[in-house]
């Protein structure tokens, strides 16, 4: 007899506490623009997205450096390139602790342009991928946004 209330009550107050976890949208945190540039900083690698003539938009991975209020990397000379250059891009890195459900991911919206052989001689970024990549680009954002993910 004591049992079966036990289990009850355990039921009763596993359902209860339940009810009191904060949900996802409780521990979404809006990140400040200064502090999405201190996050980027840190981040090796981010994913550039760009348009693609009609078809789906291109993702790729590149590692780049921040420059003042930038973002700089290599890249060969191809599609990714010349969408990059053509039209809005998309930047975005994150960092996630899948153990414990936290992280965060900065996006930042702007436009490409090439960088002078004088800009790039002051920045240090050695592309990970292999192959020719001679062309530096910059990307001047236009909007800067981030969110954290909290317990």
């Amino acid at each position: 007899m004591y049992m079966i209330a036990f289990i009850a009550l355990r039921v009763h107050v596993t359902s209860f506490e339940s009810w009191s976890q904060p949900t996802m949208f409780d521990r979404l945190i809006t990140i400040a623009e200064h502090e999405c540039w201190e996050l980027l900083a840190s981040a090796p690698i981010g994913r550039l997205a760009v348009t693609n003539e009609g078809r789906a938009p291109l993702v790729t991975p590149v590692n780049f450096v921040i420059d003042k209020i930038s973002i700089v990397f290599r890249t060969g000379l191809g599609a990714k390139c010349a969408a990059a250059l053509s039209g809005p891009v998309s930047f975005q890195a994150d960092s996630f602790d899948g153990m414990y459900h936290t992280g965060w991911s900065v996006l930042v919206k702007g436009n490409a342009n090439e960088l002078t052989d004088c800009e790039a001689s002051k920045l240090a970024v050695e592309p990970w991928a292999g192959g020719d990549r001679s062309t530096w680009l910059r990307i001047v954002p236009s909007e800067v946004t981030g969110r954290r993910v909290v317990i």
